[in-house]
């Protein structure tokens, strides 16, 4: 379906949500029913304690989504039948799993008459209710404990960024594991990546987005080497004087790549190195505030002092002296 419907569908969500029904969202549909609501799964679809908790469902309704395989281990994920799904799409019918019924529908319009209809009713009760809630927690500190450090430098944006702040994420390790996970999604369009795996589109989306966003700020989250296919776009961030703290994530290298081999080819490692120059001297050198952080005690000062001041400023993470990141990619059945 067109994804715009989807996002317009937050309303008629969290009616089905109030009155019981669990949701789980796409990471790129984070929001639409807010991180907190007690009935909400967040994006924790590959975490085995959900998938227990997913497991005791009745029934799988699927709205807007594609059920990408990076979300469904390669479309191993067991969802519960029988299967439903809407989409504006007739091609999309049972596409990546096989559905019972497919509604050729507006989802936005589809799911407002089935929100009307679920007035005054609940589903659900305590017990589900503390299940859910367990279920999320144990997620949330598998990725903590997975995270490291750097689960610190996602608390310390999370403090710093005012409540309507906006997250744009390259594809980049730590955008594809606290970056879109971990980090808090209080509404839609507020924690956005590119839906394609290609690096390099952090920075310009960023700048975009604040741009069409000039009352917000924006954290762009980037890698050095997703980073390095648009540099040139650090004179653009300046010149616009777009309102984008730029942070980036400097391992040395293609930390993905690094991962894949480790797990999948023995630790044998072949041409994951980048040479790079200094970050924070590249973005002083076009009139940018920077900053340049190697311990992990310092994400909070650093991170409050650059979302503090407005317009385009650097923030630059040696991760090299923190400690690395480990990510071989999403979770699959196989991959080679």
């Amino acid at each position: 379906m067109a994804w715009r419907r989807r996002v317009e569908s937050g309303e008629a969500v969290k009616t089905l949500a109030d009155a019981g029904v669990t949701v789980i969202s796409s990471t790129h549909g984070r929001g639409i029913l807010a991180d907190s609501h007690r009935a909400s799964l967040r994006a924790f679809h590959n975490s085995p304690s959900v998938e227990a908790l997913i497991s005791q469902c009745d029934f799988t309704l699927v709205a807007g989504s594609r059920l990408r395989s990076n979300e469904t281990r390669s479309w191993t994920l067991e969802l519960p039948t029988p299967r439903v799904q809407i989409d504006i799409d007739p091609a999309a019918a049972s596409r990546n799993y096989l559905m019972d019924n497919t509604l050729v529908a507006d989802c936005r319009a589809l799911l407002a008459a089935l929100a009307e209809r679920v007035q005054g009713r609940i589903w659900g009760d305590a017990r589900w209710d503390s299940q859910l809630k367990e279920a999320v927690e144990a997620a949330e500190q598998g990725l903590r404990d997975q995270c490291g450090d750097y689960a610190k430098l996602n608390d310390a944006i999370a403090q710093a960024l005012p409540d309507d702040g906006i997250l744009v994420r390259d594809i980049t390790v730590s955008g594809s594991l606290w970056g879109s996970r971990l980090f808090r999604a209080h509404g839609p369009l507020m924690n956005i990546h590119s839906l394609a795996g290609a690096i390099g589109m952090g920075l310009p989306m960023a700048v975009g987005t604040a741009i069409a966003n000039p009352q917000r700020k924006v954290v762009g989250l980037v890698g050095d080497g997703g980073l390095s296919l648009n540099l040139g776009e650090l004179a653009t961030l300046a010149q616009e004087k777009a309102n984008v703290t730029l942070l980036i994530m400097n391992d040395g290298g293609y930390g993905v790549m690094r991962g894949i081999q480790d797990k999948y080819f023995g630790g044998r490692q072949y041409y994951n190195e980048l040479h790079t120059p200094d970050f924070s001297l590249l973005a002083q050198a076009m009139g940018l505030q920077a900053w340049s952080v190697d311990r992990a005690e310092d994400f909070q000062a650093v991170m409050t002092e650059a979302l503090a001041m407005p317009g385009p400023s650097v923030v630059e993470v040696k991760m090299g002296q923190i400690g690395a990141l480990r990510f071989a990619g999403p979770p699959q059945k196989t991959l080679y």
